[in-house]
């Protein structure tokens, strides 16, 4: 997984993801551990999705990474908010539980 690949490189990963299946069995084969996976948290998600942008992998896209990553069991950081700057909001009336509110900014449409 190129997302493992970069966090170790960056000495961001504390622990190792990967498993050998038998020393004995099979030596020197190793697998990704899932449950190690659920414990990687990653603090700032754009270094590595521009890591793996690098890789030029067909069809795939920022949103394709991230969700592959939260499907991985990763703990990505959350997205904040964007909230835009209203000038004037008035309430109209209330609707059942809601409340419905007209932006009253200038749009310069007339």
């Amino acid at each position: 997984m190129a997302a493992i690949v970069f966090l170790q490189r960056e000495g961001l990963l504390e622990h190792q993801c990967y498993r050998s299946v038998d020393e004995k069995l099979l030596p020197g084969v190793k697998l990704l551990d899932y449950a190690q996976v659920a414990k990687i948290q990653i603090k700032r998600l754009k270094p590595v999705v521009r890591f793996i942008m690098k890789l030029k992998l067909p069809d795939v896209t920022e949103t394709f990474i991230r969700a592959t990553l939260k499907r991985a069991g990763m703990q990505l950081p959350r997205a904040r908010a964007q909230f835009r700057q209203v000038e004037r909001v008035d309430t109209i009336a209330p609707y059942g539980n809601f409340e419905i509110y007209l932006d009253l900014r200038p749009c310069g449409c007339i």
